[in-house]
């Protein structure tokens, strides 16, 4: 086999005794390939991936950062070198992302929750299109669902009406979820009889036509993906109002619900954290990304130090939501980026 072919070898065989998830994979060996070409033109061809040397990674991280690759997107590859090094026996955890120069990836929210004028709309353009995917979209903004999560739903649909009509508050999401882990979701209680309605009619529509809400041309999973990525531009809901943004919405509902049931401030943002499928240890991360519309209704946590220093966060993000150029980002420039 060539140079190439046995370094990428042995960042797959390595890979796969970590074991993971198969998109974890598949995602790992395209960065190497890329990271493998780019140090092969520069005339670099170590043996073993242990050999690689560290000018090398430095000269690649400076390569993506100058081509203006985002630093959430540059960090996560300086992560995948460190690991795929770890696992081939060599320690290179003192090339930090700080000691390569990578700048801080922006934590905000890049969405924002729908208008209830917003969704009737996506949902009536998108029920000219394919019905399925108008029931999908209530779905997921009465359930919080990720886009998969939505497009795995039909096998459980039937059991999540059964057990809301039988008095249940929560229902268990075990397929298309995050990295492979059941989550519960708690339904809006004040939209309960709605999300009723819309489980009744995507179950009959799923019994009529395949068992499935969206089917692609060749009746596969990542057809029905593309298919649906597709609906989503057609009708509009891209940037700002993407698919995700109905996750937004009903963070925010589900957050005023439970404060108006009196519920802990604090309390709340854990809920709502594993509502969301994050774990009840994201509060701040869902402080600042979902709930970052309505963080004014948690003024207790804000005047406060007991949410790990989160409190002066709150505070520059509502002065931020505050002022004109709210929209406009600003992140710390790399010691790489030329001048």
């Amino acid at each position: 086999m060539s140079w190439h072919s046995n370094y990428m070898h042995e960042i797959g065989c390595g890979k796969r005794r970590a074991q993971g998830a198969f998109a974890s994979h598949r995602n790992t060996m395209c960065e190497f390939t890329a990271f493998a070409r780019f140090i092969r033109t520069l005339g670099i061809k170590p043996r073993r991936v242990k050999d690689t040397p560290e000018f090398a990674i430095l000269l690649y991280i400076q390569h993506c950062v100058a081509r203006g690759v985002a630093p959430g997107t540059v960090r996560n590859t300086a992560t995948e070198i460190r690991c795929a090094l770890r696992r081939a026996g060599r320690n290179i955890d003192y090339l930090t992302n700080a000691a390569m120069g990578i700048s801080s990836r922006d934590r905000n929210g890049q969405k924002r929750a729908l208008l209830p004028s917003e969704v009737d709309a996506f949902v009536a353009r998108a029920a000219r299109l394919n019905m399925g995917f108008a029931l999908l979209l209530l779905l997921q903004r009465l359930l919080g669902l990720r886009r998969l999560e939505a497009l795995r739903s039909a096998s459980d649909l039937q059991l999540w009406l059964d057990c809301i009509t039988a008095g249940d508050h929560t229902v268990l999401v075990t397929r298309g979820a995050k990295g492979g882990r059941r989550r519960t979701v708690t339904i809006l209680m004040q939209r309960r009889e709605e999300t009723i309605r819309v489980l009744r009619s995507a179950v009959q529509y799923c019994n009529a036509n395949g068992g499935q809400l969206i089917t692609g041309r060749r009746n596969s999973l990542e057809s029905a993906l593309n298919k649906l990525k597709a609906l989503y531009t057609a009708i509009g809901m891209t940037g700002q109002t993407s698919s995700h943004a109905a996750r937004y919405s009903y963070a925010q509902d589900k957050a005023l619900e439970y404060l108006q049931s009196g519920m802990d401030e604090h309390a709340v943002l854990i809920h709502v954290s594993a509502d969301l499928g994050h774990g009840p240890s994201r509060q701040s991360f869902t402080a600042r990304v979902y709930l970052r519309g309505i963080l004014s209704h948690f003024s207790r946590i804000m005047q406060g130090s007991r949410f790990m220093g989160c409190a002066r966060y709150l505070s520059e993000v509502l002065n931020d939501l505050r002022s004109p150029n709210s929209t406009e980002k600003t992140r710390r420039k790399s010691r790489w980026t030329r001048k």
